[in-house]
């Protein structure tokens, strides 16, 4: 029984051994898939999507292409600021093209209807009492899930498409 023992031991000893070459490669067609695949991973970072993400989270996006579709409650990565100032922001896309979206401590409205939010988020907080925007053709207004802390289109304004940069695809690594 002792040897048959030792025999297991050695042959789990000599399949845990062999791991070590396999997985690195396993990693590397893994990292090549995500790649060729359009999927690029992301690390969130910040508050301003919790609950839905938290900081330092590690997700796939897709790059968005000239004629990739936004939809109402895609999560997307944007660029603010330009050139030393660059910044990317994930945010969620609450209005589209063409809409009018107006803002209260309370609640969302979209072209005059009340908008049934995505997360049950806490107040707007628009620091007014109401706020009106009017999106172009091609202009987007996002928000952070988490509305308080969320520095969003409420501070830099709606969204052009070439701004958006990247769709959000899967969570890798929830932190």
């Amino acid at each position: 029984m002792f040897k048959e023992m030792f025999g297991v031991q050695k042959a789990i000893k000599k399949i845990l051994s062999g791991l070590r070459y396999i997985i690195p490669p396993v990693v590397i067609l893994c990292v090549f898939f995500l790649i060729r695949n359009r999927c690029h991973p992301y690390i969130v970072s910040g508050d301003s999507m919790i609950p839905t993400l938290t900081n330092a989270d590690i997700i796939t996006t897709e790059p968005v292409a000239g004629n990739t579709r936004i939809r109402r409650g895609d999560i997307v990565i944007a660029q603010t600021g330009s050139g030393l100032f660059k910044k990317s922001i994930i945010k969620r896309v609450i209005a589209l093209p063409g809409e009018t979206i107006t803002l209260t401590n309370e609640s969302i409205f979209i072209n005059g209807e009340e908008f049934e939010d995505f997360v049950d988020s806490p107040p707007i907080n628009a620091g007014e009492e109401f706020q009106t925007y009017i999106l172009g053709e091609d202009e987007y207004f996002l928000l952070g899930d988490n509305r308080p802390v969320s520095i969003d289109s409420r501070y830099h304004g709606p969204f052009k498409k070439e701004q958006i940069v990247a769709i959000y695809n899967s969570t890798l690594i929830d932190r």
